[in-house]
């Protein structure tokens, strides 16, 4: 029997779902959402103007993407939005903050597709945007990872990979989440260092996705104790979330093991940067 995430099949009843958008780096693509809110009701876009926007960490100083979106007049009482990225919008390939922001006041923004000054949005949806790497592009010393990447590790492509679900275990918000979570360890964790990653340039491929699977399996694991409830059935009896604490034990060792593989490596780093700096003098 299968047990089926009503999330997915029903998107007003997870109206707190962020969206996820997936591209591939230097490619042309169209999208088409509906801007809602918390409760899950549609936005009245009439009128409105809706702009999406993009950046590699909350702390970067550049916007990764700065859009203008169109809003269809027959749907926009719907909430419905459109816009296109062109391949020179997708220059990196990484895994992004995405926002979605409503804005009533058109005459806030300057003609030619840019602003002088952001104003007052009536509505901001934040999200992520995933841009896969592209094989071609020979200026990158690293690869970021992709959700389906993430999800060929822990056997989580398609519904057949689990059939108690008949779906996919894991959101694609979730493991969007739990790829940035590593990298925002790195970032906090002593020993300080000059140098901060994000998504995009984080060169630690195989810790990097060892903590990923850490993160989602914790995720998992908490939601299965949570929502266990054993029963019996015609003489049988049914425990199908009460793996909970095995998810949960597996996680928090990979995410341990990835912790302790940072400390080293910064003490490391932080050693070999004292080393490199200090001269020896001749006191002949």
């Amino acid at each position: 029997m299968a047990y089926v995430d009503i999330c997915v099949r029903d998107r007003e009843t997870c109206p707190a779902e962020r969206p996820v958008l997936q591209a591939g780096q230097r490619t042309g693509v169209s999208f088409q959402q509906v801007l809602r809110r918390e409760t899950g009701v549609p936005v009245d876009l009439t009128g409105k103007i809706v702009k999406v926007y993009a950046r590699e960490a909350a702390f970067s100083n550049t916007l990764y993407l700065d859009k203008f979106a169109e809003v269809p007049e027959a749907t926009a009482s719907e909430g419905v939005f459109q816009f296109a990225l062109q391949p020179r919008d997708l220059p990196q390939p990484g895994m992004f903050l995405l926002e979605f922001a409503a804005y009533s006041d058109p005459e806030g923004f300057s003609s030619g597709g840019s602003e002088d000054a952001d104003p007052v949005a009536e509505l901001r949806v934040s999200g992520y945007l995933e841009v896969s790497p592209s094989l071609t592009d020979y200026s990158r010393t690293n690869s970021p990872l992709t959700i389906a990447e993430v999800r060929l590790s822990i056997r989580d492509s398609c519904a057949q990979d689990n059939f108690l679900l008949d779906t996919q275990e894991y959101k694609p918000e979730e493991i969007a989440w739990a790829i940035r979570r590593p990298v925002d360890y790195w970032n906090s964790a002593l020993p300080p260092l000059r140098q901060w990653y994000t998504p995009v340039n984080f060169p630690y491929r195989y810790q990097w996705l060892n903590a990923t699977v850490g993160e989602l399996m914790v995720l998992a694991g908490t939601n299965r104790i949570r929502n266990n409830l054993e029963y019996s059935a015609g003489g049988v009896s049914v425990n199908d979330s009460g793996k909970g604490p095995d998810y949960i034990n597996l996680g928090k060792s990979k995410i341990a093991e990835y912790q302790e593989w940072v400390r080293k490596e910064k003490q490391a780093i932080n050693i070999r940067g004292f080393m490199g700096s200090t001269r020896l003098r001749s006191f002949d």
